[in-house]
């Protein structure tokens, strides 16, 4: 797989809305232009107000990423090759574990 070389593409994924905002939070993939298997694919991690997430451990495509002050990333293949893994979860100290989903706006 290979992203397009003139394209940028992102994917946004989105946990349930919940009544503390708090526990809310948002990912944002980028697949860079031109990338590919080795390619790293910076990840944006955010909580419900819109505010960087400051630290936590986000599950996603079959690994678990380290995130600090808002971000985190993964490499193309590890993308691929965990695409078909359902879960998608961060974990907050002081806070649940809580889903997200891919959105579509």
């Amino acid at each position: 797989m290979k992203t397009p070389p003139d394209k940028k593409i992102a994917f946004t994924f989105m946990s349930p809305p919940a009544n503390d905002r708090r526990e809310c939070w948002q990912a944002v993939v980028e697949f860079p232009a031109g990338s590919g298997p080795d390619s790293a694919l910076p990840i944006r991690v955010l909580d419900g107000d819109g505010v960087p997430v400051e630290a936590g451990v986000m599950l996603f495509a079959g690994c678990r990423l380290k995130v600090a002050d808002g971000a985190t990333s993964i490499r193309y293949a590890d993308f691929v090759h965990g695409k078909h893994d359902p879960e998608l979860w961060l974990r907050r100290k002081g806070l649940p574990d809580k889903p997200a989903y891919l959105t579509f706006a």
